[in-house]
Formats: C-alpha cells, structure tokens, sequence
C-alpha cells in the first residue's frame, strides 16, 4: 500500500521499506525518456514565459530541457533529513540507504517536501492562480493528505 511507503509514518514504521521504494523508483527513472509532452512545453519556452508545475517527482521535465520547474512533492534525486527538511542533497539516481545520515546527523530519505515553495516561505508570491477545479482526495492519485487543487499559474513577470 502507497501509505507504507510514501508517508512520514510509514517511514518509522518500517525504514527500510520505505528507501527500498524510492531507491527502486530513482533506478528505473535513470534509463526513462521525456515524452512528447514534455518535449512540447520546451519548445512553447522558445515563444513564451513557461513555469511548469508538477507534482511528479520525476525529474522528466528537465531532461527534455525545461528551465522553470517546480515539484509540489518533491524531486526524486534529491534526499532531505528525516529532522530538517531544508537540508536537501542532490544525490542524482544513487540509492540510499539505513544509516545513511545528513550534516546532521539523521537519516535521509525522500521526503517530498519542496521547502522553496511551502505556503510558510511565500513561495508562491509572484504568481497568482486562476482555480479550475478542485479534486478530492484520492482522484489526482497524489500522497497528499487533504484536497488537491487543480491551478493554471502564470507569473506576473510578464
């Protein structure tokens, strides 16, 4: 089950299931390839101001090459302490595993936790969304714990 494995408390239920997950999603996404799909958004970055939003963890987007990428829940090649979850290391497809720690000494695992774009830092600011629905919880097929929402964000740079 998805909550096993995808949870803080699955984490301390069962640690080594839980990275054996992740570390079994990061392998296979070394060899995946970029679709049309995200090779389209790349090419729509050559007319306009393009901020992809994602709540992949896969890193698919940037592969095909698009510059303005944010992941709601997190980005697979990147581990966090399980104690601070602005300590963030890059770890491109290696796996990890128990007792490997961070700077402060505790476990790292994928948290899915993007601390840049959190409602606490005011990441968001700077754009502004137009809602086109709203999705109960279990239909975008997400970890996440509440309602998701469907948003077309543009920034107001432009």
């Amino acid at each position: 089950m998805l909550a096993d494995c995808a949870t803080p408390e699955g984490l301390a239920r069962n640690p080594e299931l839980v990275l054996n997950f992740y570390n079994g999603l990061r392998a296979k996404l070394e060899n995946i390839k970029p679709n049309d799909g995200h090779n389209a958004l790349v090419r729509l970055e050559e007319y306009f101001d393009v901020h992809v939003v994602t709540q992949n963890v896969d890193n698919l987007h940037e592969k095909a090459g698009s510059k303005n990428v944010i992941h709601l829940h997190g980005e697979l090649t990147k581990v966090r302490s399980i104690a601070n979850e602005n300590l963030i290391y890059d770890i491109g497809y290696k796996s990890i595993k128990l007792g490997d720690k961070a700077s402060d000494g505790q476990q790292c695992w994928f948290g899915g936790y993007n601390p840049q774009f959190s409602r606490r830092s005011g990441g968001w600011s700077g754009y502004r969304r137009r809602d086109f629905g709203r999705l109960q919880h279990g239909e975008c097929h997400c970890s996440c714990y509440g309602h998701c929402n469907t948003f077309w964000i543009e920034s107001l740079s432009r």
